[in-house]
């Protein structure tokens, strides 16, 4: 095995690890999500869109989209 090969595959085994640990996917009411983003943005809602799917396994879903 060459030199640079026995140096990158720790290096990049870490880099996995640490991002492994860093990601997160949570489960938010939306007073929740409000609390969390609450102050994030400074301006005005100008227009806003709400746009429903249908899954046949999982259901319905609803995104809203709003412009600041």
């Amino acid at each position: 095995m060459n030199m640079t090969l026995k140096r990158g595959l720790p290096v990049l085994a870490l880099a996995a690890v640490g991002s492994l640990a860093l990601a997160q996917i949570k489960s938010l009411t939306l007073p929740e999500m409000v609390d969390a983003v609450d102050d994030a943005v400074y301006g005005e809602i100008v227009s806003s869109e709400v746009s429903r799917t249908v899954d046949p396994e999982d259901g319905e879903f609803y995104f809203t989209t709003i412009r600041i």
